[in-house]
């Protein structure tokens, strides 16, 4: 059964997958895809983020372990695509 900020959570961690399987392609993949790869990073980033501001707003002050999983899934996924952008994009 889930609870109501199950869903989110999970989309959360989805975008986290996708914000590592960009950037392993735009690392490793093909050279002429890897703006397409950025891009994918930003949005699953946007998404965690999305994700984080909904569960802190579903919670209240009431912060707990979801809250702190949300803030740091949309961490990472931030950082790994602000190290994947051309340096002052």
């Amino acid at each position: 059964m889930y609870t109501p900020l199950a869903v989110p959570l999970e989309i959360g961690r989805t975008a986290d997958k996708v914000s590592t399987l960009a950037e392993q392609l735009a690392l490793h993949g093909n050279p002429k895809l890897r703006a397409d790869a950025v891009v994918a990073a930003i949005l699953a980033s946007a998404a965690a983020e999305s994700v984080a501001y909904l569960v802190e707003v579903n919670l209240g002050s009431a912060r707990d372990s979801r809250s702190n999983e949300a803030r740091a899934i949309a961490r990472h996924a931030f950082e790994r695509s602000r190290t994947l952008r051309p340096p002052g994009s």
